[in-house]
């Protein structure tokens, strides 16, 4: 019998559209008795940049500081939660994360960018969402009033 709780990954980049849906995740996550994961990946340096452009190391112990936060939060109000830390493109980082531990659904949110700049650089959440094979929910950045 397996005894695993069903997983919810969420997509965090620190911005407010991921914080809200980390909160959205949370109220899934109670109704689901499911377990968070947070997944943020380091983008690697822009193409174009010099070769020995390493890594940002302080982006990613920010990242891992930031992570370790949200996830003791939740942990103290009685969720199951745990963190992950990738480097790379966003979304084969995140594609990569969802075949590893194959959630039941992933949350991500949405910077509300326009139809231009979505056409130009594409969109984690569409992309996502055409590719991820399990359900996604896209949060908007902020409610509609």
């Amino acid at each position: 019998m397996n005894t695993e709780l069903p997983r919810i990954l969420v997509g965090v980049d620190f911005s407010h559209a991921s914080r809200r849906a980390a909160d959205e995740a949370q109220q899934l996550a109670a109704q689901m008795g499911a377990q968070i994961d947070l997944v943020h990946i380091c983008p690697l340096p822009p193409a174009g940049a010099e070769l020995s452009v390493p890594i940002d190391a302080g982006a990613m112990e920010r990242a891992r500081r930031e992570l370790a936060t949200v996830e003791r939060e939740l942990r103290d109000e009685g969720f199951a939660a745990k963190t992950h830390l990738g480097v790379g493109d966003p979304v084969a980082g995140l594609l990569d994360y969802i075949r590893r531990l194959q959630p039941a659904l992933v949350v991500v949110g949405s910077h509300g960018h326009g139809a231009v700049l979505r056409l130009l650089m594409g969109s984690v959440a569409e992309s996502l969402i055409r590719r991820a094979g399990v359900p996604v929910m896209v949060v908007p950045a902020a409610s509609a009033a």
